[in-house]
Formats: structure tokens, sequence, C-alpha cells
């Protein structure tokens, strides 16, 4: 490996990780609001 290329390496899996975890933050829980919005 050279000498920078564990910084770029790093750098992308924080980046890919944070992607991940803003996906999951921003998703809806899909559990609360299901039954009431079926009754019709």
């Amino acid at each position: 490996m050279g000498s920078g290329l564990w910084i770029l390496i790093l750098e992308g899996a924080i980046a890919v990780g944070l992607l991940l975890f803003i996906v999951w933050w921003t998703l809806p829980s899909g559990n609360k609001d299901k039954r009431p919005q079926d009754k019709r």
C-alpha cells in the first residue's frame, strides 16, 4: 500500500457509512401510521 492510500480508503469508508446512516435515519418507521391510514 502506498503511504497515502489508507487515508483514501478510510475517507471512502467514512463517506459510505455516513451515507448509510443518513438514509437509515430518514427512512419512515412504517409501523406507527400504517393501521389508521388503511381504514377507509
